[in-house]
């Protein structure tokens, strides 16, 4: 959950459906608001990384 709604890893789901990660990251990109979609930053050892 992040800001009270859930989420999904939209890379898990294009990977589940043998699409091409690179392709489909770039369309996502270059309008996320058409598509609904936000960056979360996830934590790591090293900090805060982003989503790419």
């Amino acid at each position: 959950m992040h800001s009270d709604e859930p989420h999904v890893s939209l890379k898990s789901v294009v990977d589940g459906l043998s699409l091409s990660w690179p392709a489909q990251y770039r369309k996502i990109k270059s309008d996320m608001r058409k598509f609904g979609c936000c960056l979360i930053a996830t934590p790591s050892k090293s900090g805060l990384r982003g989503s790419n």
